[in-house]
């Protein structure tokens, strides 16, 4: 197996919670210079996080500041996760550093046998390694899972983003949004500030009581932010909007969706907070130049992306009930008097019925399917789409290729027809791979 299978191999989750097993790789880097001068924005929450990250990476890149990202999951390429300046980390620079760190692993196996390290534990390992020998001056960590626990709170910041809540990992997080947000939310520093996005008032509430006890600052969008107007086309957006009072007017987004204004005015107030604290002043015109360069710069695989024009074709990687909510609202405005062929496939641990109660909304027919990794069966798919939509077209399909004849098909057969395939983050990579 060459790195990159290897790595993907490694469980997601290690033998227990590891934020030990993280300072004793690390533990170098965290005593020296470059640590000390580092001020981690940190970016967590059940859906956005990705999208909110990019923007907040590349507005401190335009900005000038040499800047490493950390996202996770990937799409494509687990070279994705990991990335300074905008460009990705290579091949060459993966495998070295992972080299690296599997020597100190085997040091550390050594003496805890059974205290196995998770991928995601190497992950921000290797990205932070990278970081530091390339001299990051700012550095954006998306969480993989929560924030009490999250490795990513090994390298702290006292800027941090909470973009929204959903009911996921609950074996892991908790049973309720408020105690979700409360996991998250953790990793925020004593003494630092944390961006909430439009959660639920009461949640909101509660949270800002829980964080007042550990001296965070909670500030909500609402509170420091207004949209005033935002206006679809093929090829992305344009929107007006003010943050602290400042007007941002005719802003260009390369992505489509109404979430990404506010996961990119989250993004804003972030990096304003962290430029702030550091120079003691933003300076509005350079700062106006950096959102506009890099908002019109970003493209997103896998948020509702448009990857073929004739017949169209739509992907997202929407995955939790709240998620395919969030993107229906724009999916309503994007696909108004177009005949939508919906192709969906859902993992088996989601909450399927859930979001397909709100996805046959929006279909004129509909491919059910499955992607290879843990995709819950068609049939079953169809048999609770069925429930909420009896009057629906559904077709069954074994495989994600096959889903994407049936659908262009159909679509060839319809004037003014758009497929959009929807439900999971497997079963988008796999839609470009077919279509390649």
């Amino acid at each position: 197996m060459n790195i990159k299978q290897i790595l993907l191999s490694i469980p997601k989750f290690g033998h227990s919670i590891g934020l030990h097993r993280v300072q004793w790789l690390l533990k170098e880097i965290l005593s020296c210079d470059w640590r000390k001068n580092i001020d981690a924005i940190h970016i967590t929450g059940s859906n956005g996080k990705g999208s909110t990250a990019k923007f907040t990476a590349s507005i401190l890149t335009k900005l000038g500041y040499q800047t490493g990202l950390l996202i996770s999951p990937h799409v494509f390429d687990v070279n994705e996760r990991i990335s300074l300046n905008d460009k990705k980390i290579g091949d060459d620079e993966l495998a070295c550093l992972f080299v690296s760190l599997e020597e100190k692993m085997a040091v550390y196996h050594k003496v805890y046998p059974h205290d196995t390290f998770a991928a995601n534990e190497i992950l921000f390992a290797i990205a932070v390694t990278h970081f530091d020998q390339n001299h990051a001056q700012a550095v954006v960590l998306e969480a993989g899972i929560g924030g009490r626990y999250d490795a990513t709170r090994i390298l702290p910041g006292k800027t941090a983003v909470l973009t929204s809540l959903d009911l996921e990992h609950t074996n892991l997080l908790g049973n309720s949004l408020e105690l979700i947000a409360y996991d998250k939310a953790d990793i925020c520093p004593c003494g630092g500030e944390i961006f909430v996005g439009n959660i639920d008032n009461e949640v909101l509430r509660r949270l800002g009581s829980y964080c007042h006890l550990k001296n965070v600052a909670v500030k909500s969008i609402l509170d420091f932010s207004t949209v005033m107007a935002v206006s679809h086309s093929d090829t992305g957006m344009v929107a007006d909007f003010m943050v602290d009072g400042v007007e941002f007017k005719n802003i260009i987004y390369g992505l489509h969706g109404l979430h990404q204004v506010e996961n990119s005015i989250l993004a804003i107030k972030a990096v304003r907070d962290w430029v702030n604290r550091r120079h003691g002043y933003v300076d509005e015109e350079l700062f106006m130049v950096a959102v506009r360069k890099a908002f019109s710069k970003i493209t997103w695989a896998g948020r509702l992306e448009k990857i073929r024009d004739n017949p169209p074709v739509f992907v997202d990687v929407a995955h939790t009930p709240d998620a395919i909510n969030t993107v229906l609202k724009t999916v309503k405005i994007l696909f108004k008097e177009k005949r939508v062929i919906l192709v969906v496939g859902i993992s088996c641990d989601k909450a399927i019925e859930k979001m397909l109660s709100s996805l046959g909304s929006i279909a004129d027919m509909v491919v059910c399917t499955k992607a290879t990794h843990g995709g819950a069966e068609p049939r079953l798919l169809k048999e609770k789409l069925h429930k909420y939509y009896p009057n629906l077209d559904i077709i069954t399909t074994d495989n994600i290729c096959k889903a994407m004849l049936v659908a262009d098909r159909h679509a060839n057969k319809i004037n003014g027809s758009v497929i959009f395939v929807t439900g999971s983050f497997y079963l988008v990579a796999e839609v470009y791979l077919c279509m390649s």
